[in-house]
């Protein structure tokens, strides 16, 4: 670990911008990050020098995407960092490799990872720092060393612009989940194109009641709309109005980057050994007749809930790909 330190605090004398790139610790969101900072390596290589930030057993994760960059001749540095102490067993440091009953120490660790972050940042003074979203406080520190801070969103615009727009309604929401309304559907606001609407009843809990998380999605929302801009993996041609919807109200300046997370070659990377089933079954599909279905990396469902989303996949009479997360 002491190597890849040494290594990063002399970057600087290359005479390239030293560009840090802090993902979280969470699967879905540290490989698109690490392939975003192989892109910029490979598309500046005389002017830009990325570094992933990392704990320990992340960095394994990544390591593929890193190999594959080194292979292709754009190095790509690897700065490590302690991962916190917050009861997980060794090299668990991830939510992928974490059980579900200790899916909540991972997400303790990402709050409590900000004194590491501030530290490390002052110490190797980046001239830019790219953070994931939970890392809110990275916009503080940017500020301090007066260079520019941009949030990573991992995931498309749609679900992003429908949640800062709930978070504009949440007393009108939390007054019908108080009450006899809760079982009513209500409109998303500020959105472009065709109402969405979705029941009280099924919005997650910190909509409905304060929590941390409902704390947090207002400090990252802040950090946001205040940092220099937002980079997401999404691109125009998926998303167009709510691409030019976010780029109007969400953020000073957006950068749509995506897809993001280049294909392994790997079969442990590439979904196993049955991944060739599922493109030989597309194949046989019409384009645009084929729903698939995945909740990320944070939804986990019962068995039971598991099998009622099934039927209903099955009931739909449409042809589905789905990746369920079961506890």
């Amino acid at each position: 670990m002491a190597a890849a330190v040494d290594t990063a605090a002399v970057a600087g004398a290359t005479g390239r911008l030293r560009v840090f790139f802090l993902p979280s610790f969470i699967r879905g969101h540290l490989i698109p990050q690490t392939d975003m900072a192989c892109r910029v390596a490979a598309a500046r290589p005389a002017e830009v020098e990325a570094t992933v930030v990392v704990t320990p057993a992340n960095a394994a994760l990544i390591a593929p995407t890193v190999a594959r960059a080194a292979a292709a001749g754009h190095a790509v540095r690897v700065l490590c960092y302690p991962f916190p102490d917050v009861g997980l067993g060794e090299g668990v440091e991830c939510l992928a490799t974490a059980t579900a009953r200790d899916a909540w120490r991972v997400y303790r660790a990402m709050e409590v990872v900000q004194p590491s972050h501030e530290s490390l940042l002052r110490d190797h003074r980046p001239d830019a720092i790219v953070a994931d979203v939970p890392f809110w406080w990275t916009t503080g520190v940017a500020a301090e060393l007066g260079v520019p801070r941009l949030t990573f969103h991992p995931v498309g615009i749609f679900a992003l612009l429908a949640m800062n727009s709930l978070f504009t309604i949440r007393p009108d929401i939390i007054g019908r989940a108080s009450s006899d309304a809760a079982g009513t559907v209500l409109s998303v606001p500020g959105l472009p194109g065709k109402e969405i609407t979705i029941p009280v009843s099924e919005l997650p809990t910190f909509l409905v009641q304060d929590d941390h998380l409902s704390k947090a999605w207002q400090r990252m929302r802040a950090c946001q709309l205040t940092g220099f801009g937002v980079i997401v993996n999404t691109f125009a041609d998926l998303e167009q109005p709510y691409c030019e919807e976010f780029s109007r109200v969400e953020a000073r300046r957006a950068y749509f980057v995506g897809p993001l997370g280049k294909p392994s070659r790997s079969t442990m990377h590439r979904g196993g050994s049955g991944n060739a089933d599922c493109l030989s079954w597309l194949s046989t599909k019409p384009s645009r007749s084929v729903v698939f279905v995945c909740f990320g990396s944070w939804a986990e469902f019962s068995a039971t809930q598991t099998r009622e989303l099934a039927l209903g996949l099955e009931a739909s009479n449409q042809p589905f790909l789905s990746k369920p997360n079961t506890t």
